[in-house]
């Protein structure tokens, strides 16, 4: 594990540059106070931003500056970045305190009304200002860092700071890490889990949509996590892609954290496609390189049924190759549960999760699948589904791979979809959505020249 670690931190590195002077590191007694004020912040019951008093406003967000200035810098210090020893700038001595003070800190804390759990003003002004100014500071630590660990844990403290809070302020960042061609696979990893992370927040008021993002912003991410995964790439050996495809993974998942399978602008106008992406790995697009593994091919699935279906949507379509890679994902755990008998080592996947999970997926959609017109083919998602999960799913989840599963079912209702032998449009409005994807064909060397 520690080699493979190793391999996904050097693939993409670039070269170290010569650190400059960061600002001064914040003293204790700031330090102290920026800490008893963000525990008032995060509480919800003190209003970080003053009305009529920009000067008091001001100082309160100076206070979540030196907090993230003391969580930052940090990083480019020893012991948390490979040097031996320490410093007095605190008492934290290895990386795994320094996150815990990032989860401390980084986090809103419910008021309770009636026996009901709210979110206020003062929690959201708290997890926008903090996310801005960490934004400022981890993206000076990315330009002084020398030691790729400092950069990856940089990121990872971005990603880490939006478990427990909508920080906002850091999205920008992690887009621009994603896009980056020139960033570490290890760096990007961390990006993909702090968009996931980010998008896993509901509206305070409206918890089908996302926390405060705009269509615009949403777009930006989609649009990031797509070009990533279909970007052309050369390997150099098969170490290379057992990481690509690691790392990838983690982009799946960040695609399929997306509440809405089509995501418009203010104008109303689709800017980007999340559940596309995922049909890439379900319909096995060559435009992937490597092929998509069982991992993505879960991850995929669980994300197309969690989102809502949008009208440009081929619903029936979209449900064939739900269902086809449930029963394919049933046979690859038939295949790993013989494999890992044989040669007495474990399974490959952590197949009683991810069925649990999809099973989860599939109750949302048929739910939403219910509120669709007839004319829409609803029952291709609802009629299968009971017979998935009582045969397949609930089986794998109870089991693991090993589990005694009749696909016999569903395969007949795959075998009989009109899609088993014909391609067709995922989206109504947009002509270059086929599936099944057409196939590249495969170069052919030219002609012997005649002697």
């Amino acid at each position: 594990m520690r080699n493979f670690l190793v391999a996904i931190i050097s693939i993409g590195c670039t070269a170290s540059i010569a650190r400059a002077e960061l600002p001064p590191m914040p003293t204790n007694l700031q330090v102290s106070a920026a800490k008893t004020a963000a525990i008032n912040y995060m509480s919800g019951r003190t209003q970080l931003v003053v009305d009529d008093d920009p000067a008091a406003t001001a100082a309160n967000k100076n206070h979540l500056k030196v907090l993230a200035q003391w969580l930052a810098y940090r990083l480019l210090e020893a012991p948390y970045n490979g040097e031996p020893g320490g410093n007095a700038s605190g008492p934290t001595q290895d990386m795994n305190t320094l996150m815990a003070d990032v989860d401390r800190y980084c986090r809103i804390i419910a008021l309770s009304q009636d026996g009901k759990s709210y979110y206020n003003d003062a929690h959201a002004q708290y997890a926008l200002y903090l996310g801005e100014a960490l934004k400022t500071e981890i993206e000076l630590v990315l330009k002084e860092a020398t030691r790729p660990i400092e950069s990856i844990n940089a990121v990872r403290m971005l990603s880490l700071a939006c478990v427990k809070m909508p920080a906002t302020g850091v999205a920008d960042l992690l887009i621009k890490i994603i896009n980056d061609k020139d960033a570490s696979l290890a760096n990007q990893l961390y990006a993909f889990d702090g968009v996931a992370n980010l998008l896993s927040h509901s509206d305070f008021t409206e918890p089908t949509k996302h926390y405060l993002f705009n269509g615009e912003k949403l777009g930006e991410m989609a649009t990031a996590l797509h070009n990533f995964v279909v970007m052309p790439r050369q390997f150099k050996n098969t170490e290379e892609v057992q990481v690509l495809a690691y790392v990838r993974r983690n982009a799946v998942r960040a695609l399929g954290t997306f509440k809405d399978s089509v995501i418009r602008n203010n104008r109303k106008e689709i800017i980007a496609r999340p559940a596309w992406t995922l049909m890439h790995f379900l319909a096995t697009s060559p435009q992937l390189m490597p092929a998509p593994t069982p991992h993505e091919r879960f991850e995929a699935a669980i994300g197309l049924a969690s989102m809502t279906i949008d009208q440009t949507l081929n619903v029936e379509l979209s449900a064939y190759w739900v269902y086809t890679n449930v029963v394919f994902l049933a046979r690859v755990a038939n295949d790993d549960s013989n494999r890992a008998a044989k040669s007495g080592a474990p399974v490959s996947l952590p197949w009683k999760i991810y069925a649990a999970r999809l099973n989860t997926a599939l109750q949302i959609w048929q739910q939403s699948a219910k509120k669709l017109p007839a004319a829409r083919n609803p029952d291709s998602i609802t009629r299968p589904a009971k017979d998935v999960t009582a045969n397949i799913l609930e089986a794998l989840e109870k089991s693991g791979a090993g589990a005694n599963v009749n696909a016999t079912g569903i395969t007949a209702v795959l075998q009989a979809s009109p899609y088993a032998a014909t391609a067709g449009l995922m989206f109504s409005d947009l002509p270059s959505s086929t599936v099944p994807f057409p196939q590249v064909a495969p170069k052919t060397a030219p002609p012997a020249k005649k002697p």
